[in-house]
């Protein structure tokens, strides 16, 4: 009804492309409910080989469309495999970067490193943006649990995408954990069993880590 009102061509593709944003938002929305009603159903993750390594430079070459002046780096240690569902586990990673663009400035860096740590693949995903208030961590991973946002426009989103971060990577018999220094930025870690070490095909249910440190690394 907007675009029948609205002759001029530029005024009709401004209104078209704000549609699309918000259709492709509540789409994340609905997808986000989604995952966690099956979380409560109890869901159990399918488990195939997953390269790390090539799943990480998928996702940050895709959220680096994304950015807004924000710099990407990726940094692999070496190559590390593990089982699980690789695109819950590009879900996991891809909600730790919009979260990290959406809190990072113009000018400022996010870096994802994979490395090994005992018998685990070790996922951080860092930032240089404005980091989370203490008063607030201990409720980031709560459902429909918004941190304000500095700015004119405060806070956007749904609250959901940390809580589905934890979800996802408990099921698959890993941990996730932060630090974060407000004013300075915030480091997600994740672990994550590598292949070959039990895992427990636990059900989607509501955890904890340390730091990286990287060999090699490469810019995507």
């Amino acid at each position: 009804e907007l675009l029948d009102r609205l002759p001029d061509p530029r005024e009709r593709a401004e209104c078209i492309l704000e549609a699309r944003h918000q259709v492709e938002r509540l789409s994340r929305l609905v997808g986000d409910l989604l995952v966690l009603a099956r979380a409560e159903a109890g869901l159990v993750i399918e488990r195939t080989p997953v390269r790390l390594e090539e799943l990480l430079a998928r996702v940050v070459r895709e959220a680096q469309q994304r950015a807004n002046g924000q710099r990407l780096l990726l940094e692999v240690a070496e190559p590390l495999q593990v089982l699980g569902d690789e695109g819950r586990l590009a879900q996991v990673v891809t909600n730790l970067l919009d979260n990290a663009l959406k809190f990072t400035p113009a000018g400022g860096m996010i870096t994802v490193r994979l490395d090994r740590s005992g018998e685990m693949a070790r996922i951080t995903v860092s930032d240089t943006g404005e980091g989370i208030p203490p008063a607030h961590l201990p409720h980031i991973w709560k459902r429909f649990y918004r941190v304000q946002k500095a700015g004119p426009r405060g806070s956007s989103g749904a609250g959901l995408g940390l809580a589905i971060v934890k979800y996802l990577v408990e099921a698959h018999g890993g941990q996730v954990s932060v630090e974060s220094e407000y004013g300075k930025g915030s480091t997600f870690t994740i672990l994550l069993p590598l292949e070959g070490k039990p895992v427990a095909p636990s059900p989607l249910s509501p955890a904890m880590a340390e730091t990286p440190a990287v060999v090699e690394s490469a810019r995507v």
